[in-house]
């Protein structure tokens, strides 16, 4: 997608000036600043407990909580892989919602950005594995390969039953598999 926005370009703003410009028009926008900061401040359980494991480059990528572009503000995003996470609570699941997160996806993805819905019951319940997933995405948006591989189910087993080792999937250097013993 290509943006071009006469009235910057007029002023004669050139190089790094204009894409700044070009950038706070969609990005974290100044007129957003209150709403962002009211966001971070408020305690949702499940938001706090994900940007404990994502915060401070701990998968090894760079994420911003409460994060403004155009007119929307997501709960997580990671500008180098163009990487949104989002963390949806119960009020996520009427038709109107769901049609409110469809627009917004679009726009997302008119931007060139992904998009990765979780409730707040699976980071609640399964907060290791969400992180796991979070990583492998990221890994894979940013072209680097894991260093996992999960074992294949024995021959004994039936066909569509999964292996036990394969309910966890440890990629994340930063989560240690539930189902180890040691």
């Amino acid at each position: 997608m290509h943006l071009y926005f006469p009235p910057l370009a007029k002023r004669g703003l050139g190089g790094v000036e204009l894409r700044h410009k070009i950038m706070t028009v969609i990005f974290n926008k100044k007129t957003s600043i209150n709403a962002r900061r009211r966001l971070r401040k408020q305690k949702i359980s499940a938001e706090k407990d994900l940007w404990n494991k994502l915060r401070r480059d701990r998968l090894g990528f760079r994420f911003r909580r409460q994060y403004g572009i155009g007119n929307y503000i997501v709960d997580f995003y990671c500008p180098k892989l163009k990487l949104i996470i989002e963390v949806d609570g119960a009020t996520h699941s009427t038709d109107e919602e769901i049609s409110n997160d469809r627009i917004r996806e679009n726009y997302f993805k008119k931007l060139g950005l992904a998009v990765k819905r979780y409730f707040n019951s699976d980071i609640y319940n399964n907060l290791d594995l969400v992180t796991d997933n979070i990583y492998e995405i990221c890994l894979e948006l940013s072209g680097r390969k894991s260093s996992y591989t999960p074992p294949q189910p024995s021959s004994s087993q039936e066909e569509g039953e999964m292996h036990p080792s394969q309910q966890t999937i440890p990629t994340n250097p930063m989560t240690k598999n539930k189902t180890d013993p040691s």
